[in-house]
């Protein structure tokens, strides 16, 4: 997937159904065994989940910002200002 959009509703709702699906599984080995323990780590591996995908949304963003050479029809046209050919992946700033 590389709409960002797209791969971002997916994340965040895919995050949301496994985050429920973690808060009922705490809850009902809370209410099985009637230890607390149960919900304090379904809670913390819930917090631990959103960190995960926030910080892959964000590293994937940022290399889409800088760090990825343009595809399809604009590869011609910023790789003629560049001076390097479509094979190239390295990345040089156009000079003045």
């Amino acid at each position: 997937m590389r709409d960002p959009a797209l791969r971002t509703v997916v994340a965040e709702d895919g995050t949301a159904v496994l985050g429920v699906t973690l808060a009922i599984a705490g809850m009902a080995l809370h209410m099985v065994t009637g230890q607390v323990v149960w919900e304090a780590s379904a809670s913390l591996a819930i917090g631990a989940l959103l960190v995960y995908v926030a910080y892959r949304l964000g590293r994937d963003a940022r290399d889409q910002l800088i760090g990825e050479r343009p595809t399809g029809r604009r590869a011609g046209r910023s790789g003629s200002c560049c001076g390097h050919s479509r094979r190239s992946t390295a990345w040089r700033p156009c000079s003045p």
